[in-house]
């Protein structure tokens, strides 16, 4: 804790850097130590920002005021309503600066008893805190960013904390943040306005969230002049009423104000005996119990965006897969033509090269073909070579492979998805990070992804090969000559039958046909071991073609994991909302 110096003259200020006390030290704070990610799908994130910077602020301030008794009353305005000079003349010293620069108050200015300790836990620890004593007028005048602490040692306004803050419609953001933090600890805020500024927004919407908190109002309507009337001013501040009448103070206008001319002005001296007079602060609900409901309230606010935001999350991943499915079968569509032509036909010659060691009569069917062959090649004719020759090497066939088809359907599944699954706004994370290039794999990554699948492919082929040079099974080796025997009974037997014999020209013709028969035999085994080897090349295959889409797939999900509500953030939230509860 951190005890308030006195400084023995005006010219000496003791600056303080304001820390959290053990109070808030608690899953409070730690619930929001790092920024809530949000994926900027729906408008659900806006809340989920606003509601991560205000709960934590909101908490602090409820913690601070719930140990804190003094009656905290807040002055608030826009920029030239003289706010500060109302201030000076409530107090009785010039402790806040005022004049024509604008803006005067530039960090909040208290000015409290010496015997309350305002800096012990005070809840916004990025201000710095300046403590001066309460020696002659003059000395209070506001620093930048730093909240000023003036004490006293006046019993008459032991009981109050009196704040004035900066502009509500300052420039400078750091005032606005500074003047709404003070608005979270008020117990009672005196809203200053004036002839040219009463109807101004800023402001304006200020007033609205403390009307809705509850937090005691009074309002001080300055530099008025004989037409000005309660009625026409309340329409304006409340226009959804009701009002009370005895809650507006219609403050004269003066060419030259003074806190003392003020000060001794008969509706300023009505004001200031309502709120000082008679037994000290009237008897209200303490404001740190709004202010607890209201955190409540935020909290299911929270959480109600929280799950929208994830059932968005849930919902994009399942657009994410389907265009990762139409981009997938698009690529197998264009690589099919490839496949069909080059890498099946490799495997049926590879196959039947194989199997044609089991052809007992390959010889004798080659002397036929040939002597068949002779009248054709006497004329000039040449003969093909076998359908099934194949001196080819896989590897060159992989290495011919258009990579542009690859290439061309990461694209399609890249522009479908920041056509469709990308946030609208340009300002959000996630918007960004699903264009970096860590994020979109590049033409290297996926060439070089292409090859190591395809490399492993390679290896698989071969080593299918290598098995089958080492001899096929011994049952369709079996059934390769058992085969070929059957057919050719079959053709013995239908000669028997239809030519009622077997003559020495069917021997002959038979003899001439047998070789024949073993091929087609051959044939047949090496076609079941194509379709096979083919079918499971062809997963196999496909499969290497969807991990490149896949990966890239699995890239745009890890980029929204990033910015997707963590599972147990809901839970702490609902602890948050039971804690206080109870602490209420």
């Amino acid at each position: 804790m951190i005890g308030i110096s006195m400084a023995k003259s005006k010219d000496a200020v003791t600056t303080h850097h304001s820390k959290l006390s053990s109070n808030t030290d608690m899953f409070w704070t730690s619930a929001f130590a790092a920024e809530i990610p949000s994926t900027g799908l729906t408008a659900a994130c806006s809340v989920i920002d606003a509601m991560s910077r205000t709960i934590p602020r909101k908490t602090a301030a409820f913690l601070y005021k719930k140990a804190l008794s003094p009656y905290i009353v807040v002055f608030i305005g826009g920029t030239g309503t003289g706010k500060s000079t109302l201030f000076n003349a409530l107090i009785g010293i010039t402790a806040s600066e005022t004049g024509v620069r604008r803006p005067q108050t530039r960090g909040p200015v208290i000015y409290c008893h010496k015997k309350t300790d305002i800096i012990a836990g005070y809840p916004f620890p990025e201000s710095d805190i300046a403590v001066l004593a309460d020696e002659g007028n003059g000395h209070g005048s506001s620093r930048e960013g730093v909240v000023t602490v003036i004490t006293h040692e006046r019993d008459e306004f032991a009981p109050f904390v009196f704040v004035d803050t900066p502009d509500l419609d300052s420039r400078e953001k750091d005032h606005r943040v500074q003047a709404e933090d003070m608005i979270l600890l008020a117990d009672h805020v005196i809203f200053v306005t004036s002839q040219e500024k009463y109807a101004d927004l800023i402001p304006t919407e200020t007033l609205d969230r403390i009307i809705r908190r509850g937090t005691p109002l009074d309002v001080l309507f300055n530099k008025t002049d004989e037409h000005s009337t309660k009625s026409d001013i309340a329409e304006v501040i409340f226009p959804d009423g009701p009002w009370d009448e005895e809650s507006i103070f219609l403050i004269p206008f003066y060419v030259s104000p003074t806190p003392e001319a003020i000060a001794a002005e008969n509706e300023f001296t009505r004001f200031s005996r309502k709120l000082t007079g008679g037994n000290g602060p009237r008897s209200v609900t303490p404001s740190h119990h709004a202010l607890g409901h209201e955190i409540i309230d935020d909290i299911d606010v929270l959480v109600a965006a929280c799950i929208e935001d994830r059932q968005a999350v849930d919902e994009w991943l399942s657009r994410l897969e389907r265009h990762a499915r139409d981009a997938s079968d698009r690529l197998k569509r264009e690589m099919k033509y490839h496949f069909d032509r080059d890498i099946r036909g490799f495997i049926r010659g590879e196959i039947r090269r194989i199997y044609r060691r089991y052809d007992v009569f390959a010889r004798p069917r080659r002397a036929v073909r040939r002597l068949i062959g002779l009248p054709l090649r006497l004329l000039g004719i040449k003969e093909k070579g076998p359908a099934d020759a194949n001196d080819i090497d896989i590897r060159d066939l992989y290495r011919k492979n258009d990579i542009a088809p690859v290439l061309a359907s990461c694209t399609y599944f890249n522009r479908k998805v920041l056509e469709y699954l990308s946030p609208h706004d340009e300002k959000t994370a996630l918007f960004h990070d699903l264009r970096s290039k860590t994020t979109v794999l590049s033409e290297k990554e996926i060439r070089e992804r292409l090859d190591e699948e395809q490399r492993e492919l390679v290896s698989w082929l071969s080593e299918i090969f290598t098995e089958l040079m080492n001899g096929i099974p011994r049952h369709k080796e079996i059934g390769i000559y058992t085969t070929s025997f059957l057919w050719g009974l079959m053709v013995i037997s239908l000669e028997v039958v239809i030519g009622g014999g077997l003559s020495f020209f069917d021997a002959a013709l038979d003899s001439v046909v047998a070789p024949f028969i073993t091929d087609g035999s051959v044939r047949l085994f090496a076609s079941q071991e194509v379709r096979r080897v083919a079918a499971e090349m062809n997963d196999r295959y496909e499969k290497a073609l969807h991990g490149i889409i896949e990966l890239q797939k699995e890239r745009y999900a890890r980029c929204m994991a990033a910015h997707t509500i963590p599972d147990d953030f809901l839970d702490t939230l609902e602890k948050m909302r039971t804690t206080m509860e109870d602490l209420l």
